[in-house]
């Protein structure tokens, strides 16, 4: 009866143990997740912000339209979320690299 109580006793600690180490995934789990909130709330303002840009007449005279780059899915993890994100903006920047080559080049 003894040894029936003492090996509870260790199955109950050894419990407590895991779920101390789970609760602790949780609470970085929840911090990445409002990180990555705060993050895609930040992404929305500049999205909206461009958008506005994009929408404004643009009165400087005549211009060559740049290529559109395809915004990729966007997948449920905070860093594959943040790596598509700089994949894309690499892209436009490459393209928008391209495009005033070009334009020099043509002068």
């Amino acid at each position: 009866s003894q040894m029936a109580v003492q090996a509870l006793h260790q199955e109950l600690l050894k419990s407590q143990n895991g779920f101390s180490v789970l609760q602790k995934q949780l609470s970085m789990a929840e911090e990445q997740m409002l990180q990555a909130k705060s993050e895609a709330g930040s992404l929305r303002t500049q999205l909206q912000v461009a958008k506005a840009a994009a929408a404004a007449p643009d009165t400087s005279g005549p211009r060559t339209e740049m290529p559109k780059e395809k915004v990729p899915e966007i997948s449920s993890s905070p860093q594959s979320t943040s790596l598509l994100f700089l994949q894309w903006q690499n892209a436009h920047l490459q393209a928008e690299i391209r495009h005033y080559q070009s334009a020099l080049s043509s002068t």
